[in-house]
């Protein structure tokens, strides 16, 4: 009987989680391809979908200036003054309750991916999720190829609009 109990406790526990980690995701336009204007380079932040993990995300920061947050499945694009660019993360974990408040101001910020960007380029950078066994809190942060971007971004809607910023 004991057994019963603490299953049934585990599943009360867990169904919340669960449901929330499935919310997560772009819920924006499907990505289509669009060049910088003039004199500026893109920037396309994205993520694969994975059924491990996709209940974690991250909070991205641009120069220190918030922008989006990365969540399964989707993309985000902006377009930014030729230079350095440095992109920042700030890992999250989708947790109903108790759970958010504790990990609410658990990491700071950290520098990923520093680039040099240069007039009229696009620069693909996807997030690889650790997963929920790895140990590691920060995704990966990887800079693509154009032709390998363009295929993994078939399907993907964009992130950020219409969501709440996540903390």
């Amino acid at each position: 009987m004991g057994n019963r109990k603490l299953a049934v406790l585990t599943l009360s526990l867990l169904f919340p989680c669960l449901m929330g980690c499935a919310c997560m995701g772009g819920g924006g336009a499907e990505y289509t391809y669009e060049a910088p204007p003039q004199g500026k380079a893109k920037v396309v932040l994205y993520r694969n979908g994975s059924f491990f993990g996709h209940g974690s995300y991250e909070l991205v920061q641009l120069n220190g200036e918030e922008l989006t947050t990365v969540t399964n499945g989707g993309w985000f694009d902006t377009n930014v003054d030729p230079g350095k660019l440095s992109i920042a993360t700030k890992p999250r974990v989708q947790f109903i309750g108790l759970g958010s408040l504790i990990m609410k101001n658990w990491y700071d910020y950290e520098p990923v991916l520093v680039l040099e960007t240069t007039p009229n380029q696009i620069y693909f950078v996807r997030f690889e999720s650790p997963g929920v066994f790895s140990g590691k809190q920060r995704f990966d942060t990887v800079l693509v190829e154009e032709s390998e971007a363009r295929k993994e971004l078939e399907g993907k809607k964009r992130f950020g609009e219409g969501e709440e910023f996540y903390y």
